[in-house]
């Protein structure tokens, strides 16, 4: 019956803490006094270092103070405890501080008190009392713990407060999408795929929550079950909840053990969710307000990792490369045809590069070249200022973004041979000399046609 109760505890926080936005401005409550480290959850690779503040907040009239902080020390390893400035307000109060480590034991005894001055020295708010730099000898979890702690006024008298602890985890538990990117373009309209929702190296996990996003023009929502991560393969009751929006490309869902005190402690699947694809496209399967309980109801803190869905294919290949001539001469043009193809399934805008050898001949922009269509643009190049000889010539067309097949973005393809041309004043002679000779023969022969008529 305990259990039932307190699954449905569990089960009732989740739903308000999803559902009701909390107020502080609609009454007025006494401050509560509390002794806390921050930041109260660290993650920090094994052989780094990280420092830690334990701090108090709105306490009055405090005179001295002291704490007991205990770890792993499997794990974690103290290296200094400084006195905070907030007793000594900056400096401006003589205090005593006394630090004691026991850093093999994983156990600390830290004292502070002001020194000589007067009753109306004590200091009111919040604020630094120590720090404590640690390092990291090795992965695991370890309590922060603030065994015990105490605050006192001038008069000795102790200061009634709570006390928060932290903890240290490395790595930190996870919370993310499997396949973290799906890239599929046989994913076409109506066609159907799945990805889990996991969470990994989690300790004690009794309840969780999280929402879903998505782009709804190219995905919708068929169906969500639970995973058997909190259920242990259906070995105990769990309460699962769930619900979609395909309009607005949203989902939520939360579970909660019913039948157990404990929580369960490892790595699995919290849920599966079934997509059906409604167009090409791509989108963000973005996972939001992730929330992980432990069985005394503390958060646990963990990242979130979101995926990715895509079926677009972009795939431009240059296909061909013909010219007109493959022999120019200096000062004639070269006219080059280039054959493109897009072999992915959305249009794409691009450019082609022209070169012989390594110069550039030109550029042109292809734009909206439709899906499997393909498209033949023209190159015109001057043959000026180039030195006779051969030159390879190669295209190649814009590698696209997503893009993995860019081989064939490039093509080196035929030769043309660039030839010297004869100058101008040797065409001229050419010419004159052809004209004579010409000349000449004409002379020849109508002087012979002459002799026959005069015999």
């Amino acid at each position: 019956m305990l259990k039932r109760i307190k699954s449905g505890l569990f089960t009732l926080l989740l739903l308000l803490s999803i559902f009701i936005n909390f107020s502080a401005g609609n009454g007025h409550c006494e401050s509560q006094i509390l002794v806390f480290i921050q930041p109260s959850v660290i993650s920090v690779a094994p052989g780094e270092s990280f420092t830690i503040e334990v701090r108090v907040s709105n306490v009055r009239n405090l005179y001295s103070w002291f704490f007991n902080l205990s770890w792993d020390p499997s794990i974690l390893s103290v290296v200094e405890i400084e006195e905070g400035p907030f007793l000594s307000g900056e400096g401006a109060q003589k205090t005593f501080f006394q630090p004691k480590i026991y850093d093999d034991k994983g156990y600390a005894a830290v004292w502070c008190t002001m020194l000589g001055e007067p009753s109306t020295s004590a200091v009111s708010g919040s604020g630094v009392l120590a720090r404590v730099s640690m390092n990291v000898k090795s992965e695991g979890i370890s309590s922060l713990s603030l065994v015990k702690t105490e605050l006192r006024t001038y008069e000795l008298d102790q200061i009634p407060h709570t006390s928060k602890d932290g903890y240290f985890q490395y790595p930190m538990p996870q919370t993310f999408i499997h396949p973290n990117y799906t890239e599929d373009p046989s994913l076409v309209q109506n066609k159907t795929f799945k990805v889990s929702v996991n969470v990994s190296l989690v300790v004690d996990l009794y309840s969780w929550f999280f929402n879903l996003s998505w782009d709804p023009s190219i995905l919708s929502v068929v169906e969500i079950e639970e995973g058997p991560f909190l259920s242990g393969e259906g070995a105990q009751k769990t309460s699962f909840y769930s619900g979609f929006d395909n309009e607005r490309g949203l989902l939520y869902a939360n579970c909660t053990i019913m039948s157990s005190e404990e929580g369960v402690t490892g790595s699995g699947t919290l849920a599966t969710i079934l997509f059906k694809v409604k167009d090409i496209g791509y989108t963000k399967i973005e996972l939001t307000e992730v929330m992980l309980y432990a069985s005394n109801g503390q958060v646990i803190v963990s990242s979130s990792r979101s995926a990715y869905f895509t079926n677009i294919v972009h795939d431009i290949k240059v296909s061909s490369i013909d010219l007109t001539d493959s022999e120019v001469t200096v000062g004639g043009l070269a006219v080059i045809n280039v054959t493109i193809e897009n072999r992915g399934n959305v249009g794409e805008t691009f450019y082609v590069a022209l070169w012989a050898n390594d110069t550039l001949i030109g550029y042109l922009t292809i734009e909206d070249l439709p899906p499997y269509g393909s498209k033949t643009v023209t190159f015109e190049w001057p043959i000026s200022g180039v030195n006779p000889g051969s030159y390879i010539i190669s295209a190649e067309a814009d590698y696209l973004t997503l893009e993995k097949n860019t081989d064939d973005n490039v093509y080196s393809g035929p030769i043309l041979n660039v030839q010297r041309g004869l100058p101008v004043t040797a065409i001229i002679y050419a010419l004159v000399i052809a004209a004579v000779i010409v000349l000449v023969i004409f002379v020849i022969r109508r002087r012979k046609q002459e002799s026959k008529l005069q015999n």
